[in-house]
């Protein structure tokens, strides 16, 4: 059983029905449930895109995801822009939250990793990135022992692209806000898995004209050897 709690009365904005939107997740139902599973075991959050819509002008994606933050399921409409993928403009609007039947099930946190103390790990630094965000060597060494520390997580997230297709696996290692003129900006350095790559990430966040904004650049690629 699923359900949406709307959270606008009309989202025929999207140019997608809440009928087509409410039978599209029920046919993936298991797999969210499974999507947030992970999510707790991980601690992080994923994003799972399910019907991709048509570009506007401006735009060079347009598309209808579900975000699972621990056992929260939300419905987001998300437009992009983007010349590359290290580079990301990101406008969201939350349409509902998706109420699956196990959102409420309590979770023991009893995690168990398979011992990866003897994989090495190492990171390709996209150094354009690095200069344009001016990162400095303290946080360049800083991100590098985080991203060590949490290779068992980071195995995880690879392993769990593979069983849920098409969604992104993240979770945070160090954030912090800033206020500007135009309010308070959400910053983080996170680790993102993508198509079973796993990338470090800078993000910003911040709200503009009722719209949620999500800026993120890949710092660079995280590689996992023995």
């Amino acid at each position: 059983m699923v359900k949406i709690e709307w959270f606008y009365d009309d989202i025929m904005f999207t140019g997608i029905s809440r009928e087509k939107l409410e039978d599209t997740i029920s046919k993936k139902k298991d797999i969210l449930k499974k999507i947030v599973d992970h999510v707790k075991e991980i601690e992080g959050e994923a994003y799972t895109k399910l019907i991709e819509l048509k570009t506007q002008p401006g735009y060079t994606s347009r598309y209808i995801d579900a975000m699972v933050l621990m056992n929260a399921v939300f419905l987001r409409l998300v437009r992009e822009r983007s010349e590359r993928p290290e580079d990301v403009e990101k406008k969201v609007t939350i349409l509902g939250e998706i109420l699956l039947e196990n959102n409420i099930v309590e979770h023991d946190h009893v995690h168990i990793h398979e011992n990866n103390s003897d994989s090495s790990i190492t990171i390709d630094w996209y150094k354009d990135i690095l200069e344009y965000l001016q990162v400095t060597d303290d946080e360049i060494e800083e991100y590098t022992k985080l991203v060590k520390e949490n290779i068992e997580r980071i195995i995880k997230c690879i392993e769990y692209t593979q069983e849920t297709p098409d969604t992104d696996y993240l979770f945070i290692l160090k954030g912090w806000e800033t206020t500007t003129m135009q309010g308070q900006i959400f910053k983080h350095v996170s680790v993102h898995v993508a198509d079973g790559k796993p990338y470090l990430i800078y993000s910003e966040e911040y709200e503009r004209y009722g719209e949620h904004m999500i800026y993120y650049f890949r710092l660079g690629r995280i590689v996992i050897g023995k």
